[in-house]
């Protein structure tokens, strides 16, 4: 048997899909459902967290995207040549 922990904003778009969930498993006896089981049972402590996604960016690949988009760091080049220069290639 799988416990799985996730954490949900159910007011966000995909929290309001995956509340849906629920109801259509409410039948099946392969599937518990559980609400708000942290600290009942001490065998639902989380060992790991794991990421939803590998695409999810980490905190310094999201400064890095603000500070771009702040226009800080850039260096503006005019073509290819330029940018080789600016680069010590």
């Amino acid at each position: 048997m799988t416990t799985l922990i996730i954490k949900l904003n159910e007011r966000s778009k995909a929290g309001k899909a995956f509340m849906v969930m629920p109801n259509f498993f409410r039948d099946s006896k392969a599937i518990e459902i559980l609400e708000n089981p942290v600290g009942s049972d001490k065998s639902l402590e989380v060992e790991k967290t794991y990421p939803t996604s590998k695409n999810v960016p980490n905190a310094e690949t999201i400064k890095t995207f603000k500070e771009t988009d702040a226009d800080k760091g850039l260096t503006r080049v005019k073509n290819s040549q330029d940018f080789f220069d600016a680069m010590g290639i």
